[in-house]
This record gives structure tokens, sequence and C-alpha cells, in this order.
């Protein structure tokens, strides 16, 4: 069964629900990745965007929506800084820019390879993920009405790796030419409109659940998790009723988790109503989160 990481601040604090807990999230400008063939490169988006991105999408090496649906190219995650105040605390997400192609990086590399560039990270910049691309998403467990939990079973294409597993609501964070723009919660709300067709109106509140990454690819791969209160009866999601305006589910059955022992029992083991599941690292990170007075 996939495990997670909790990802920390600049202080070393884990990311998690109650250490965050009543924190504002605002986002903000970061660095992009590192180049592994001459570090000396400059690493700000301006930068980044002019000799990294233009070209690409020029020569068609990856697309920016103009011309199709899917626009390749993505956020990076470049760490957290946190601002404790008088009125108000805050979390600072910084974001660079990335592309799709990055992400696929991932997949790909060798597990000397990832440790050669852990260790350039440090030497370059004190940082052991600058070479990464660490395009970050967002990932959410529904809870209804009827206080029952909302995971599903996930089908996507047979070439994707999380296929069969169990998944919240996901997606990748959308593109914006200034990271300022990012609104953490909308992008949640976005994609849980688009997923299973639930839109903000149903929708009675958000909490931050913390930001989990993969260990599998050496945290190169990493949601923000939050759980998604809604006003909506479970029947919603037996009756399948999810999948009217969905244009391509993402899901092929949803479980509904309505006993915190159960819940413990499926992180703990992957098992539930007798059967075997494994479950996506953020969404696993973000049902450890839960507590029993969550169904209450």
């Amino acid at each position: 069964m996939q495990n997670y990481t909790i990802e920390k601040t600049v202080y070393e604090k884990e990311i998690s629900r109650d250490n965050c807990k009543g924190f504002k999230i605002l986002t903000t400008t970061g660095l992009c990745k590192a180049n592994k063939d001459d570090p000396d490169f400059p690493r700000d988006i301006k930068w980044y965007d002019e000799n990294v991105l233009r070209p690409m999408i020029i020569e068609g090496k990856i697309y920016d929506g103009s011309k199709g649906e899917y626009d390749d190219r993505k956020m990076r995650y470049d760490g957290v800084d946190v601002l404790k105040g008088r009125l108000e605390n805050i979390l600072f997400v910084r974001l660079g820019h990335s592309h799709f192609l990055e992400y696929l990086e991932k997949k790909k590399r060798t597990k000397e390879e990832t440790e050669k560039l852990v260790q350039m990270g440090i030497q370059f910049f004190k940082d052991k993920y600058a070479f990464f691309g660490r395009n970050p998403g967002v990932t959410g467990i529904v809870l209804t009405s009827d206080k029952k939990l909302v995971v599903g079973e996930r089908q996507v294409g047979d070439k994707d790796r999380y296929e069969g597993l169990l998944q919240g609501v996901a997606g990748h964070l959308t593109y914006k030419a200034d990271p300022k723009e990012i609104n953490l919660e909308e992008e949640m709300l976005k994609e849980t409109l688009e997923e299973v067709d639930i839109p903000k109106s149903k929708v009675s509140g958000l909490e931050f659940l913390g930001l989990f990454s993969d260990p599998s690819v050496a945290e190169d791969d990493l949601d923000f998790c939050y759980l998604i209160k809604t006003n909506l009866h479970s029947d919603y999601f037996k009756s399948e009723k999810w999948k009217e305006n969905v244009k391509v589910p993402e899901h092929k059955e949803f479980l509904l988790i309505d006993d915190y022992n159960n819940l413990d029992n499926l992180v703990r083991t992957g098992n539930f109503n007798g059967k075997n599941w494994d479950i996506i690292f953020s969404t696993r990170g973000a049902l450890a989160s839960l507590k029993e007075e969550d169904f209450k």
C-alpha cells in the first residue's frame, strides 16, 4: 500500500491538519526547477518562461492550451513559509513554473539518478528538491450530509500508474502566469465540480488536512488535501447521479465509509468490507488525518 510523507514548513514543522488549523493559506512566487546540465541557469519565473516554456511551445514539444483542451504548463512547488501574527497565521506557498514533461521525469528516473539529483540540490542550493519538478495538485475527501466519507476507485487510461487505486477528488493545480492568482480552495472546488458534479453551493465547508508527498518518487509528487463538507446525502453517490454531467468519469465506483473503525482499518491494512485496496499516497494521508468526531 502506498505510503506518504507529510511535508514540512521552512521551520521544519509538519504541514498537517493539527498544526495548520485556523491558518490562512496564500500563494506567492517561488523558484522553478534547476537545470541539471548547468546549475548556474536562472530559476526565476520570467527567465524560465522565456527560455524554457516559450521555446518548447514554439517547437510543439508542449502545448499552452491555445490549440486544444490541454495546457501542458504546470506549477512547481518550492516550499512553504510561515507568518504568525497577532490577528492571523498564514502559510505562504511558494510556486514556480514547470511543464508536463518535467512531471513525467519522476517515472523514468532510476534510484541512482534520483539520489544524484538530491545530492546536487544540496550541493548547489542547499535544497534536495531543487532539480525536481514537484508539480502539486489538490485532493479532497468528500463528507456527505449523513456523515459518510467518499473515496473512489480510479479509472483513467491503461498506462496510468494510479488506475485501480483508491483516490479522492483530485487534480493538478491550474497553470497561472502569476502564482499569486492561485487559490487552493478554489482549485479544490473546481476539481469537485468537474469530477463529481458538486457545485460550490452544495459545499458547506473546506478544511485543510495537510500537504502530502509520495516517498516512492523521492517526494517528487505532492497534493494539498482537504475535507470537503457537503450538503448532499450519500444517495447521490449510490445512485450514480454524480455521473450525469461529468464528461469523462475518473472513478469507477465509490466507497462510502460511515464508521471510524472501518476508516482506521482501511488506512492501516487497505481492507474495506472484505476487499483489499491500494490507496494513493495523498488520499491515504488525508484519510489518516480524519478523526472519530468527523463522523458525528
